[in-house]
Parts: C-alpha cells; sequence; structure tokens
C-alpha cells in the first residue's frame, strides 16, 4: 500500500508517491481492494501530479466522469503540470464532435481541441475494435505527454471487458480512479482491474446523473451543429474514395441522406460532416472547409440525423455480427418439425418452422451482413434483430400460412429503415395494405414501416410504396422483369416465374453471378493478413470495378482487379430455387423443370404421399413422386423436400422414401 492508502495491484507497481504522507488518508471501505479518494479536484490534482502514469477515469454513465476529467485537467494546469486529457467516449465527448474521440490541452482561453479521430458512431459498446484502433492513434500521437482518460460509460458485460482489456494494453498501468455511487458498483472489470498500477474510489457526487435519452441526443445534437458551423457543401464522386465502416449499398439512395461520415487520408481523420443527399455516385457532404481533395476514403457507419433533427444512432445497413435464427418455441415445433439449415454459395439458409410447419426460408447473405426473406409464414420468435436486417420478402401468394407472418415483420421494423422491399404475384400490394390498415396508427407520425411492393405482371413488375400510417398507396413507375426478373444487384439476381395452384403462385430463384474463394497460398505468400479488406475485395469485383483501389493492411493501396487475379478463385455461383403450393399440371412441370434447371439446392413441395394423390389433385398440391420427378428432370443437385402435411408428423421417413425412389439426393430434416 502506498502513501496514499491505495492498493497497488499491477505486476510492476510504481513507487510510492512523494511527499504525500500525511497529506491525504484513504477512508478503509468494505470492499478490500478499492479505497476512497474524496471527489474535490483540487485535492485530487495536488496529489496525482506525482502519479508516475496515465490516469484512467471508469464508471457508468451519470457517474460525473467527464465534469471531473474537466475539473481535474483544469486545476492541473492552474498547477503547472501538462496532462493531455483523451476525451474517449463517442457518444458524449466534452470537446469534440459526438461521433469522434479526441485528445485535448487546457490553455489559458479553456480546453483546445489538439488532434480527433472519427468514428462515426455515438456507440462505443457496439464498435469495440474501431474505438480501441483510434485510441491506439490517439495514444500514439500523445507522446511522452502524461494523459488523463474519460473512458466510455460502458461498464457491463462483454463489451465492457473488451473495452476495459483495450483500455488495460493502450495505458501503461495506469490509476484508475472508478466513480459510482458504492464501491462494488465501482470495481472495473479483471482486464482492466489487474493490468492497473493502482484502483481507487471516487464516490459520484450527490447531484450526478443521467440525463433521459431525448436530453442527450439534443445536448449532442448542438455540439454536432457547433461543429458544423460555417461549414461548406461539396461534392464528392464516390468511385474516387474507398467506402469503410458500415456504408449502405451505393444504389441505396434513400440511405446515406442525414449519415455523418468522415474524410480520411492515410488512416487518419481530415474532417467529419454530414450527407445531404446521394445521387448517380456522387454525395454531397457538408464539412468544416478542408482540402476535400486530399480526401483518400470516406468512413460510415450509423451516426444518423433523424427525422426530428437530432443525432442519434441507426442500425447499421449492414452488420458486423452474423445472425442467427433463434428462440424457436419448442410449443409450436415439435422434435418432428425442428428448423432445417444449411448452406449455398454465399447463402447460410434456414427454413424456420421445419419441413411440417409454416413456409419460412430465411436466407442470409454472409458476405452482405443482410437477409433475405421467402414466403412468412408464422415466424416463431425470430429476434427483432433479424426484421431490421431483411432488406427484400419473396411471397409465392397470399395464403395465410404464408402471410400470417407479416405482422411480425409490420412490428418490428417500426422507426427509420429503409423501405423493405416485397415481390409477388398479382394483387399482393392489396393484400399487404389491408394488413396494415387493420391496425390503428395515430401514434406513429412519420416513423411507420415501409415497403415497396412489386407485383410480377408477365413481363413487368408494376410497384407501390405504402407506409403505416399514411393510409394510401403511392404507385411507382413500372420496371421490365424480362425472364421474371424481379433484381439484380451487384453479385446476383432474383427471378421468378408464375405457377398454378388455383390461383397464381410465384416460385423464386436466388442466382449469384459467381463464387469468390480466397487463395490462402497466395494471401501467405505475400504475407497479407486476411480481414475485412478481403470483404471490400469481394464486393469491387461482384460490382465489376476492376480500378477501385482496396487499402490493405499495411497502409498501401492497390487496384481490385490486379488482387482479384493474384489473390481470388473464380468458380460459379450455385443456384437456389424455391416453389411450393403447384398443382401437379404438365404446364406447371414444364416452367418449374425449366426454371430449376441446374440448381445447386431445390426446395421443393411434397405435402401428400403417392397414395394421396386425390387430395393433392384436389388441393393443388404435388405428391411425393411428383416432386422427385421435377427434381430429377431438372437435374438439380440437391432437393430439399418440405411443406409436408401435418398428418405425417409421425412418420417422416415414409415421404423421405417415397421420395428418395425417383431423386435419392435428399438434404433430410
Amino acid at each position: 500500500m502506498n502513501e496514499l492508502g491505495i492498493i497497488a495491484q499491477g505486476p510492476r507497481p510504481y513507487a510510492p508517491l512523494a511527499g504525500a504522507a500525511g497529506a491525504l488518508h484513504a477512508e478503509a471501505m468494505s470492499h478490500p481492494l478499492l479505497t476512497r479518494l474524496p471527489h474535490d479536484p483540487e485535492r485530487l490534482a495536488a496529489h496525482l501530479a506525482e502519479t508516475p502514469g496515465p490516469v484512467l477515469l471508469w464508471g457508468p454513465p451519470g457517474a460525473g466522469k467527464t465534469t471531473l476529467a474537466r475539473r481535474l485537467a483544469r486545476s492541473l494546469w492552474r498547477q503547472g503540470r501538462r496532462y493531455l486529457r483523451l476525451d474517449a467516449d463517442p457518444g458524449a465527448p466534452d470537446v469534440a464532435p459526438p461521433g469522434a474521440v479526441a485528445l485535448v490541452e487546457e490553455v489559458d482561453e479553456g480546453p483546445r481541441l489538439v488532434l480527433l479521430e472519427a468514428l462515426c458512431t455515438l456507440d462505443a459498446g457496439r464498435f469495440r475494435l474501431p474505438l480501441a484502433q483510434a485510441l491506439a492513434r490517439l495514444v500514439a500521437a500523445a507522446g511522452s505527454d502524461r494523459l488523463l482518460v474519460d473512458a466510455p460509460g460502458v461498464v457491463r458485460g462483454t463489451p465492457a471487458r473488451e473495452l476495459a482489456q483495450a483500455l488495460g494494453a493502450l495505458l501503461p498501468h495506469p490509476l484508475v480512479l472508478c466513480l459510482a455511487p458504492d464501491p462494488e458498483a465501482a470495481r472495473p472489470p479483471p482486464e482492466l482491474f489487474q493490468r492497473a498500477w493502482a484502483v481507487a474510489w471516487v464516490p459520484s457526487p450527490p447531484q450526478a446523473r443521467l440525463p433521459g435519452r431525448r436530453e442527450r441526443a439534443r445536448r449532442r445534437t448542438r455540439r454536432w451543429e457547433a461543429w458544423l458551423a460555417g461549414a461548406v457543401t461539396r461534392t464528392l464522386a464516390l468511385e474516387s474514395l474507398s467506402l469503410c465502416g458500415n456504408p449502405p449499398p451505393i444504389e441505396v439512395t434513400e440511405a446515406w441522406p442525414g449519415r455523418q461520415c468522415a474524410l480520411l487520408r492515410g488512416g487518419h481523420t481530415l474532417t467529419l460532416g454530414e450527407i445531404e443527399r446521394c445521387a448517380d455516385g456522387r454525395l454531397w457532404l457538408r464539412h468544416p472547409p478542408v482540402a476535400a481533395a486530399e480526401a483518400e476514403a470516406l468512413l460510415v457507419r450509423d451516426a444518423r440525423r433523424r427525422p426530428d433533427g437530432l443525432l442519434g444512432s441507426a442500425d447499421p445497413f449492414t452488420s458486423p455480427q452474423p445472425v442467427r435464427v433463434q428462440g424457436i418455441e419448442p410449443a409450436r415445433h415439435p422434435p418432428e418439425s425442428p428448423p432445417l439449415s444449411g448452406r449455398c454459395g454465399p447463402v447460410d439458409f434456414t427454413l424456420v418452422n421445419g419441413v411440417f410447419g409454416d413456409p419460412l426460408l430465411h436466407l442470409r447473405l454472409r458476405h452482405a451482413g443482410r437477409s433475405l426473406l421467402v414466403d412468412l409464414g408464422e415466424p416463431p420468435r425470430l429476434s427483432t434483430r433479424l426484421a431490421h436486417q431483411v432488406t427484400d420478402v419473396l411471397i409465392s401468394h397470399a395464403h395465410m400460412d404464408h402471410l400470417v407472418g407479416f405482422a411480425w415483420l409490420l412490428r418490428n421494423r417500426l422507426g427509420d429503415f429503409p423501405p423493405c422491399r416485397c415481390y409477388g404475384p398479382p394483387g399482393l400490394a392489396n393484400h399487404l395494405a389491408h394488413c396494415i390498415d387493420a391496425f390503428l396508427w395515430d401514434r406513429i407520425g412519420d416513423h411507420g414501416p415501409v415497403f415497396e411492393v412489386h407485383e410480377l405482371h408477365d413481363t413487368h413488375l408494376l410497384r407501390w410504396r405504402i407506409q403505416a400510417g399514411r393510409g394510401t398507396r403511392v404507385p411507382l413507375a413500372p420496371l421490365p422483369a424480362p425472364g421474371g426478373l424481379l433484381r439484380r444487384e451487384a453479385g446476383f439476381r432474383l427471378r421468378a416465374v408464375e405457377l398454378d395452384h388455383h390461383t397464381p403462385v410465384l416460385a423464386f430463384a436466388f442466382e449469384p453471378d459467381r463464387e469468390l474463394h480466397v487463395r490462402k497460398d497466395r494471401l501467405e505468400a505475400r504475407g497479407l493478413p486476411p480481414g475485412p479488406w478481403l470483404g471490400t475485395l469481394k464486393a469491387a469485383v461482384l460490382a465489376e470495378r476492376p480500378e477501385y483501389l482496396v487499402r490493405l493492411p499495411d497502409g498501401t493501396h492497390a487496384l481490385a482487379g490486379d488482387l482479384a487475379r493474384e489473390l481470388l478463385l473464380v468458380q460459379p455461383g450455385k443456384r437456389l430455387v424455391y416453389a411450393t403450393d403447384l398443382a401437379d399440371t404438365p404446364g406447371n412441370r414444364e416452367r418449374l423443370i425449366a426454371f430449376a434447371h441446374g440448381a445447386h439446392t431445390f426446395f421443393c413441395e411434397s405435402p401428400f404421399r403417392e397414395a394421396e394423390q386425390e387430395n393433392a389433385r384436389r388441393n393443388g398440391h404435388l405428391t411425393t413422386r411428383a416432386c422427385a420427378e421435377i427434381a430429377r428432370a431438372a437435374g438439380v443437385g440437391r432437393l430439399v423436400p418440405f411443406h409436408f402435411s401435418r398428418r405425417h408428423q409421425s412418420d417422416p421417413d415414409a415421404l423421405y422414401e417415397e421420395i428418395a425412389a425417383s431423386f435419392p439426393r435428399l438434404v433430410r430434416a
């Protein structure tokens, strides 16, 4: 224990603070590893000036960390001690603009911004690695100056442990001052505790409190507007910039306005700004005057101005985390019908309700951070996060077991999300509009879910925009649909064909252009580590942009075309085809066989056994034999039979055996 009564915990504790004996006596508390220091900036500064290393303020939001950091830095400055303050909370910075972390120094006029690093997020817990990397650059820039670090208010769970580990690695044996109402709440995670030189508890002042969410949004918006005071608007060509972070697709122009972004050069921040609009591959960006032409990259994450004008966090258009189907309710899904999952090229698929439940196929595009749904049967407690990441829904027809899940999607997309595209047969827009109008939307304002509904009419798509709470359908310009083409994006196409189920139904195909595989041997030969840059390379190749400059891990840039020839193996894409609810007629067979020809994975309904032909004919469905014969004639790689009649739940093997007699390459639940 040193002369302040602070227990040294680091593996190599510094010598006791010189000259502090008797000046301040720590008060013994019930927690054996934490001692108490007063919440008095002047008294703290008198003794912390002798601390040999950095000082880190740790604690929950509303504990008074930022206020204490500001006053403590000023007290140290008045005593002639040079400390740089590291403002490490992007959501509530003291001097820097929101969405950034910064180095701040005290001068005669008050705190002065020395250097900032943009994050373009207000959530320190969501993007821990980018935050740690930004702080590392600022610590390096501080050089030999001592640091007073105002840590983010992330103190619970895995995010807190990871941030504590990062801070402990960046700061050499810091003195950790934990602000909290009581010592037990003050204890930092072991990842930080074990690296600290010493840890002390500083009681939060009685008046410290966490403002409400809206008040916090107002405060950060005022800081953001102050940052943009005197800003200019400039037009930037996106093709000249490397996009990083979590930018939405360029073609989704409505996802760009209001987003915070940063111009970077050499990995360092030139400035932060706000996107006013996006069109024709260009951005209109409002930012403080800098030499924007020097920018090499544009950083975009999830900080965005909301419709109410306040700066907040939007869900990223793409997510860095994988999404898994979870929370299946056992009572509705007996052991005979568990979810069925697999992989087809760039897609991870899950037949959410198994082979006996309502049709609901989740297609997860692994490298795009987004999801597609095929049919909307009853969703058994699917996660809200999944609903946020759905960009496209393909609906075969509007029977209840294929559309009842629309209410789940509707409820879980309340807020500011991009429009969700829905595709289906003629009449779909009416059905979805009636589903929406079944609810009262008097409190939703402008935050109602938005859907762009596409109906396939022979060779063209009729389209409408429908927003909950608006009460009207807005017609959109029709689009051509040659060969049933619903949508084409960089890397894949969505296609449909109309079949007969005593009502028009659509079968769907997901058609990737090609598959890109990294040559690990060549990657190792170049000495290049794997990382997100490979996703950027693949995206550029799929978008047919060989001239795109990809930033490599060593900070250099290379053309995507050159890197692709050296590092990527290109293979044909694996098609996935989905067909359900169709009568066994010659016309249906002919169209579906041609549509599914050569598919890698073929989802095909098989509700009835061969002995139930009459029941199948009367209800417009296939039998096991018809399903197998269509798969064999189409030459598909593997067959996933599903939509089995529940009458066969006690003996699914009988269904599989009849199918395997004509087509043995089955995927069994």
